[in-house]
């Protein structure tokens, strides 16, 4: 199985699902970087995006992130 590395964005409050169209407002500076990173680096056009578990964490950790996401 081959490892692929993508942009990381986590959602507070909203859960995505595979083939589903949503509009999500980003204003993280992490967030935002991921969305650079995707434009500048990432010649598949694929970012990560994981639901984080308490939706009022500012700085959220692993610990604070479900262990599954979508690939987008």
């Amino acid at each position: 199985m081959e490892l692929k590395k993508y942009p990381m964005i986590i959602l507070r409050g909203i859960v995505v699902f595979p083939l589903t169209e949503i509009n999500i407002d980003i204003g993280r500076e992490k967030s935002i970087n991921a969305i650079n990173m995707l434009v500048e680096n990432n010649t598949s056009g694929e970012i990560f995006f994981a639901t984080q578990r308490d939706a009022s964490i500012d700085l959220p950790t692993a610990e604070d992130v479900m262990i599954a996401g979508v690939v987008c």
